[in-house]
């Protein structure tokens, strides 16, 4: 199955993926643990990918290789949060959501989105002066995505190249909307 990946933001930013593959399924609290424990070296970077796949020594190489990397684009994408609030006024009101629906096969020919209307299909995560950027955007999103089974290793990639481009092309307070279709 695929997923698609709209993202929009101010000043003028417009990021937009259609049938992106899904890849592998991830934990959410083993993102979010791993990014908590992250320092600011390549070290530390290093460390939470081996922390995050040495506990699974049953596992096949190809597994370890893929949780690793999952861990790796999810505090790539901490970083990439941590660097918008750092390269603008973040903490004057800035913000990212995200959004992320379902799609069901209501009869044999119709497909019928579902989440519009559910409450919980969208966090916000806002900036504030001081705080630990990345950790709480991860812990905010992480577990919508595993309720929508959008947990996998597609989606962060995705998400993490949206925000890396809007970075590229903010105005001064970052807005962001992701929104995310499975």
């Amino acid at each position: 199955m695929s997923f698609s990946i709209f993202a929009s933001g101010l000043p003028d930013f417009n990021y937009e993926r259609d049938n992106c593959a899904d890849e592998d399924v991830f934990e959410a609290t083993a993102v979010i643990n791993a990014v908590r424990q992250l320092q600011p070296s390549a070290q530390g970077v290093a460390e939470a990918v081996y922390d995050y796949v040495s506990p699974s020594a049953a596992g096949t190489a190809r597994e370890e290789a893929q949780r690793g990397g999952v861990t790796i684009h999810g505090i790539g994408l901490a970083r990439d949060v941590d660097a918008l609030a750092l390269g603008g006024r973040a903490h004057a009101g800035g913000w990212i959501a995200v959004s992320a629906y379902q799609t069901v096969i209501a009869s044999r020919l119709s497909i019928i989105p579902i989440g519009t209307a559910e409450p919980g299909s969208c966090r916000r995560y806002t900036f504030s002066a001081g705080a630990e950027h990345g950790y709480l955007f991860t812990q905010r999103v992480m577990p919508i995505l595993e309720e929508r089974g959008l947990n996998n290793y597609g989606v962060l990639r995705q998400m993490r190249c949206a925000v890396q481009r809007y970075r590229n092309s903010m105005g001064s307070i970052p807005m962001l909307q992701i929104v995310l279709r499975h």
